[in-house]
C-alpha cells in the first residue's frame, strides 16, 4: 500500500470519527435530552407536542390530552402506536415516564415503552412491555402491592428504565411509598432509533415524559429540566423529523465520495 493511499485512508478515518462524533454531542450526567409536561395542554391537538400516531395504528384509535396527560385510546385488540419527536441519542440513558391503565380489556393488555424503532409505521422495535396480568416482559412479575396499585387504576405509577452503555438490564417502578424493581432475564442491547409507546388490548394515560443522559443522577440539568419540548421556539414545527441517523450518513457522503475519486484517480493511472 503506497504512502498516498495510507493518507487517503487516515483522512477517510478522521472523517468518519469527524461526522460521529458531530452527531453525537456531548452531554453531561443528568442533563435532561427531553421532556414532556402534558399538565397546561387539554383539550390541545397532539400535534403541538410533536407525538403522533403510528400509520400502522388501529384505525378506531386516538391520542388525546386531557387532565394532564397524552391518552391513548383504543377499543379493539389492536396496537396503537405513539411515537415520539426525534430526541438526541448517547449510549447511556434514562427513561422516566407516569402512566396508568385505562380499563384493559384482557389480562395480558399492555402498555409498552418502545426503546427503538424505525419508520412511521413503526417497525424494528425493541420495547418495554408492562401488562395487566403485572407481568413485564423478560423481567418478570411485579411485587402484589404493586399489582395492586396498577390493577386498581387509581393512581399513577413512574417508571424509571436506565440504559448503561446501550444495555437493557433494570426497571423500577413506583407509586407513593410502594417500590418494585426487576432485573431483566438476560441484557439486552438497544440499537439507536425513534421512541415512543405502544398500547393492545387497553387504554392508557402517559404522564410527564423525561429522557435524561446517563444513569444514577442525582438531580436532572439542563434547559429541559423544567421547561417541555413544547416550550422550545425550535420545535414550533411539529411535523415528524427524519428518524434519527440520517444526519450523520449526510455528513459521511461527502468523506466517501471524496475519497472513491482520490481511488478512482489513482486507480486509473495504473491502467
Amino acid at each position: 500500500m503506497g504512502k498516498r493511499m495510507m493518507i487517503c485512508l487516515l483522512a477517510l478515518f478522521l472523517s468518519l470519527s469527524l461526522a460521529f462524533s458531530v452527531s453525537a454531542a456531548s452531554y453531561q450526567v443528568g442533563e435532561v435530552l427531553y421532556h414532556q409536561d402534558f399538565s397546561h395542554l387539554s383539550g390541545m391537538s397532539t400535534k403541538v407536542t410533536g407525538i403522533h400516531k403510528g400509520t400502522i395504528s388501529s384505525p378506531d384509535s386516538m391520542l388525546w390530552l386531557n387532565n394532564c396527560a397524552l391518552y391513548m385510546i383504543t377499543n379493539d385488540d389492536l396496537r396503537t402506536y405513539a411515537l415520539l419527536p426525534e430526541i438526541p441519542w448517547t449510549e447511556s440513558y434514562t427513561i422516566e415516564f407516569d402512566f396508568w391503565l385505562c380499563d384493559p380489556i384482557s389480562t395480558r393488555g399492555y402498555l409498552a415503552f418502545m426503546l427503538t424503532c424505525w419508520g412511521e409505521e413503526p417497525t424494528n422495535i425493541t420495547s418495554l412491555v408492562i401488562r395487566a396480568d403485572g407481568t413485564i416482559d423478560d423481567f418478570g412479575t411485579l411485587s402484589p402491592e404493586m399489582t395492586e396499585i396498577l390493577q386498581k387504576q387509581q393512581e399513577m405509577i413512574h417508571v424509571t428504565i436506565p440504559i448503561e452503555n446501550g444495555i437493557l438490564y433494570e426497571v423500577t417502578l413506583s407509586a407513593g411509598d410502594t417500590e418494585c424493581t426487576l432485573q431483566r432475564e438476560s441484557l439486552r442491547r438497544i440499537s439507536e432509533g425513534g421512541r415512543g409507546f405502544c398500547i393492545r388490548n387497553t387504554s392508557a394515560a402517559i404522564g410527564e415524559i423525561y429522557i435524561v443522559n446517563g444513569t444514577g443522577y442525582t438531580a436532572k440539568t439542563g434547559e429541559f429540566s423544567d421547561s417541555s419540548w413544547t416550550d422550545d421556539p425550535s420545535n414550533a414545527v411539529s411535523d415528524a423529523a427524519p428518524p434519527t441517523g440520517e444526519t450523520t450518513w449526510l455528513l459521511l457522503f461527502p468523506c466517501v465520495t471524496g475519497t472513491a475519486a482520490i481511488w478512482a484517480k489513482r486507480t486509473k493511472r495504473h491502467y
